[in-house]
This record gives C-alpha cells, sequence and structure tokens, in this order.
C-alpha cells in the first residue's frame, strides 16, 4: 500500500515544508487555493468558487484559475512526483486526501526558519541540490517555471539562460521574415493600385459620328473609316500603323 505524503503550509508565510524542510513559497492567489482546496469537505470546489476565493475583488477570465492550478501543482509534483489535485472536467478541482496531506499552520516567519532549520527561503517550485540531491537536475530546457525561481546548481542556471537564449533569437527571426513578408505584400498592393489609376487616368472616351470610341491618345476624324458602322469601339491610335480599332458589342 503506498505510504501517505505529508506535507506542511504556512497560510500566513505561504510557505510549504515537506519532511520539514522547505520546498517552495506560494504566491497570494496559489495560497488562496491551496488552503481552500485543502479545507474542502465536499468532493470537489466549482470553478466560479475557486474564482471568487482566489481573486475576490478582480475579474480575471477562467484561464486564470488554470494557470495558478498548473503552478501549484508544479510545486508539489517536482518535490514527491504526485499529483495532488484532482481535475474534474468542467466542474471544479478537489484536492488528493487518499495520497497526500497537507496540514495548514498560522505562524510568523521566524517560526518559520526554525522549523525549516535555516533562515532562507526558497522561493521556487524545485528544491533545492541540499534538501533533494536526485530531484535538483530534473529541470527540462523550455520548460515553464517560476517567475521567481532560484537556482542552487550553476549547470541547471546554464542551461535554462542556453534555453532563453535560443527561443529569443528565433522569435527574433520569425519577426524579422513576418515584417519582411508584410513589406513585400504591401508594395506588391500599391505598385498594382499605381497601375490601375494611371491606366483609368489614360483611357479615353469621345462620341463621333453616332459611335463611342474608346482608348488612347486623340481620335482623329479622318481616320476613321467611312463605312464604319455606328456602335463601341476600342482603337488604338499607332502613327506607323494607322488607326485600328475592335468593335465592342
Amino acid at each position: 500500500m503506498k505510504d501517505k505524503l505529508y506535507f506542511k503550509f504556512n497560510i500566513n508565510t505561504r510557505t510549504l515544508y515537506y519532511q520539514e524542510n522547505l520546498v517552495a513559497q506560494l504566491n497570494v492567489v496559489e495560497g488562496r487555493i491551496l488552503t481552500a482546496l485543502i479545507n474542502s469537505s465536499t468532493s470537489f470546489i466549482g470553478r466560479n468558487d475557486l474564482l471568487d476565493i482566489a481573486w475576490p475583488d478582480k475579474d480575471v477570465t477562467p484561464n486564470s484559475l488554470n494557470v495558478a492550478i498548473k503552478k501549484i501543482r508544479a510545486q508539489f509534483f517536482h518535490t514527491v512526483e504526485t499529483e495532488v489535485i484532482t481535475t474534474h472536467f468542467k466542474k471544479g478541482f478537489s484536492w488528493n486526501h487518499q495520497d497526500v496531506q497537507c496540514d495548514l499552520y498560522d505562524a510568523d516567519a521566524d517560526a518559520d526558519a526554525e522549523l525549516s532549520g535555516r533562515h532562507e527561503t526558497i522561493p521556487s517550485c524545485i528544491p533545492g541540490k541540499e534538501a533533494y540531491p536526485e530531484k535538483a537536475d530534473k529541470v527540462t530546457p523550455g520548460k515553464p517555471l517560476s517567475s521567481a525561481m532560484s537556482f542552487t546548481s550553476p549547470s541547471m542556471v546554464q542551461t535554462f539562460k542556453k534555453s532563453t537564449a535560443k527561443k529569443s533569437l528565433n522569435g527574433a527571426w520569425l519577426s524579422l521574415a513576418f515584417y519582411l513578408l508584410s513589406a513585400s505584400m504591401g508594395l506588391f498592393i500599391a505598385l498594382n493600385i499605381l497601375f490601375y489609376t494611371t491606366q483609368l487616368t489614360l483611357l479615353s472616351c469621345e462620341h463621333i459620328k453616332g459611335s463611342k470610341f474608346c482608348g488612347y491618345g486623340s481620335v482623329i476624324n479622318e481616320d476613321i473609316p467611312q463605312f464604319l458602322p455606328p456602335g463601341n469601339y476600342i482603337y488604338v491610335n499607332s502613327q506607323s500603323n494607322g488607326f485600328q480599332y475592335a468593335e465592342v458589342k
């Protein structure tokens, strides 16, 4: 039978302990959600109720709750590799009381430091090497990490920096390609508009001898064939080839 995992969470300082070791520190929103889930005696807490608990004076999108839940799960999973929160599809979330117990208490920062045996905090979702050496190097490059993460391994810091630099470079190339494509399309459209406008400006029509002549250049009456019946014509006034025309029905 699987042994139950025991955590302690200080609701005052929002610090999380496992086996008397400080493993993470949650933000205000995460602390509210974790406290509510642990204290809940129902099968689950509805999504709207959790939104009201986490953000009592602010309207946020439902996805904000998903992000907060994901971060809380990461805090525990990187320590014991166990899912502590169960998702009830389109309904809400519940605490995994069967496998994980998290005791809530309220104490000041000095009492927290005495409990952990040291006077610094670890504002991250990944324990330091000193606490859990077998888990300290399980950082996957490119995986979203807490904005306040603190690394204790130089190799982890270097890996994270390389991954961030690579993402920034890829993003810069994509942005450059997008702007070049947009500029090319804009130039193409502008040239087409200019050509179309020019053609409309040069094209002229005249009514002569009961017929309508449209074309480029002036129509000379003497160039119009005498036998030409009344109608609509498109002409080209070419000095070398004479007056050329085509009837338009």
